[in-house]
């Protein structure tokens, strides 16, 4: 399985500054790994209802 991160990235760095998820560019804040575990509950989520 895989989730894709990049395009829940590129939104939340146009909702605010790219710096309110990732500190360094490469290392994410502790929102940051927020919005990684929200993307991949609702992915994993919709897999176990036949989504």
């Amino acid at each position: 399985m895989q989730v894709r991160m990049q395009e829940v990235f590129d939104a939340g760095a146009k909702a605010v500054s790219p710096g309110q998820w990732i500190w360094d560019g490469v290392h994410p804040l502790p929102q940051g790994h927020e919005l990684i575990a929200r993307q991949w509950l609702e992915e994993v989520s919709g897999r176990w209802k036949g989504g």
